[in-house]
C-alpha cells in the first residue's frame, strides 16, 4: 500500500519555501540594544591630617539610544523635593574606575546627596570599592597632575586636603589603546612634531612687549593613544604659551606701562598618516592673569557607544568653574558632541 500524501500540507511547504526565498533579502534583524553608558568622574579626596579618604562618583554624561544627556543634578534651588529619586545615579550605581587606561576598580554607590567636594549642590553617588582594592591604594594609582590641594583653617581648625580624580563608567567596551608601542625616539619625535604646528596655531597670540624676548611654547602632558585602533598613533598634548599684555589702565609708579602675564592654552592632538602628523583638534583657551583657568586637561579616552572607536572626555577649568567636554573621531577630526556638566570651586 503506498502512503498517502498531503496534498495540502505540501503545497503549503513549498509555497513558504519560495516566499522565504523572493524576500529573504528584506528580512528585518532586530537591533542589538545597547545598555545605557554613564560616564562619570570619580573623585577620591585625601584628608592629610588625620589620613583618611572620602570618594564619590560624580555624573557627566549618559550615553542613552543614541545621544549624551547631561546626567549632573544641581540641586541648588530644591528645597521640598527630593531630587535623589531624578538622578540617574538612582538607576545606574556601579561603576569601572579607569586610570591610565587601566581598570583601577569597580565602584557601587549606595547613596545619592549633595557633594561635599563643591560648592554647588551637585547630586553625586557616594559608596565604596567592590574589590579588594582600597581608597588608598586607588589614591596612588591616580596621577599627580588630575589632583588639587587645599589647606587653611576653619574656626582655628587646620585642614589639609588632597583631591584626585579619574575617569569612570558605568560600561566598559574598551579602555585606551595600550597596544600601541612607542620608543624614546619616538617621543622626542612627536614633541618636535606638536611644537612646530602648536607654533602655527598659537602665531596670532603675541605679546604687546617687544622687549621682552619669545619665551616660545611650554609642552606638557603629552599621552600616545590608538583611537581607532587602526596600528597609527594619535598623540595629545597641552601646550602654552605667555603673552605679556599691556594693562592700558595701570602705570607703574614710575610711569612706566604695567603688564599682565596672560596664557594661551593649547590642547592639541595629531594622527599619524603614512608618517606624517595631522592636527585633528586643536581647543585654545585664552585665560587672563590670575584668572584661575587652565585650559582643559584629559580625563580619558573611552568608547562609550561600542562602535570600536574611543571618544575624547576633557575637563574644563575656568574661574571657580569646571564643565565638561566629550568628542568623538569622525572622518580624521575629533568633533565636540557633548559640553555640560558643570559645578561650581
Amino acid at each position: 500500500m503506498k502512503p498517502k500524501v498531503n496534498l495540502y500540507g505540501v503545497l503549503l511547504f513549498f509555497t513558504l519555501f519560495f516566499s522565504l526565498i523572493m524576500i529573504g533579502h528584506n528580512f528585518i534583524v532586530p537591533a542589538i540594544v545597547k545598555p545605557d553608558n554613564m560616564i562619570s568622574l570619580f573623585y577620591v579626596r585625601k584628608d592629610k591630617n588625620a589620613n583618611t579618604f572620602q570618594s564619590e562618583i560624580y555624573p557627566i554624561a549618559i550615553y542613552t539610544h543614541g545621544k549624551y544627556v547631561d546626567a549632573s543634578k544641581d540641586v541648588t534651588d530644591h528645597v521640598n523635593r527630593k531630587p535623589q529619586d531624578e538622578s540617574y545615579l538612582a538607576r545606574i550605581s556601579n561603576f569601572f574606575v579607569i586610570a591610565k587606561g587601566r581598570i583601577l576598580g569597580k565602584y557601587h554607590v549606595d547613596e545619592i546627596s549633595p557633594s561635599p567636594f563643591m560648592c554647588s549642590s551637585i547630586m553625586t553617588g557616594k559608596g565604596a570599592l567592590k574589590n579588594a582594592n582600597s581608597l588608598s591604594g586607588v589614591f596612588d594609582q591616580i596621577e599627580g597632575s588630575h589632583a588639587s590641594h587645599s589647606k587653611g583653617f576653619v574656626d582655628k581648625n587646620e585642614y589639609d586636603y588632597e583631591l584626585k580624580w579619574s575617569l569612570a563608567a558605568s560600561q566598559i567596551n574598551s579602555v585606551s589603546g595600550a597596544g600601541i608601542v612607542v620608543t624614546e625616539n619616538d617621543i622626542e619625535r612627536y614633541k618636535a612634531d606638536l611644537i612646530t604646528a602648536g607654533s602655527l596655531l598659537l602665531a596670532n597670540y603675541v605679546s604687546d612687549d617687544s622687549t621682552e624676548a619669545d619665551r616660545g611654547l611650554v609642552l606638557d602632558k603629552l599621552s600616545v593613544f590608538d583611537l581607532d585602533h587602526d596600528g597609527q598613533p594619535e598623540v595629545s598634548a597641552t601646550l602654552k604659551k605667555t603673552i605679556r599684555k599691556k594693562v592700558n589702565a595701570l602705570l607703574r609708579t614710575d610711569g612706566t606701562d604695567e603688564y599682565s602675564n596672560d596664557t594661551a592654552y593649547l590642547n592639541l592632538w595629531v594622527t599619524y598618516k603614512d608618517g606624517s602628523p595631522q592636527v585633528i583638534l586643536s581647543r585654545v583657551s585664552y585665560e587672563r592673569e590670575a584668572s584661575w583657568g587652565s585650559g582643559a586637561d584629559l580625563v580619558g579616552t573611552l568608547d562609550v557607544d561600542g562602535d570600536g572607536i574611543e571618544e575624547v572626555i576633557l575637563r574644563v577649568s575656568g574661574w571657580e568653574v569646571v564643565e565638561f567636554e566629550i568628542y568623538a573621531y569622525r572622518d580624521s577630526k575629533l568633533v565636540r558632541i557633548f559640553h555640560g556638566a558643570g559645578f561650581g570651586c
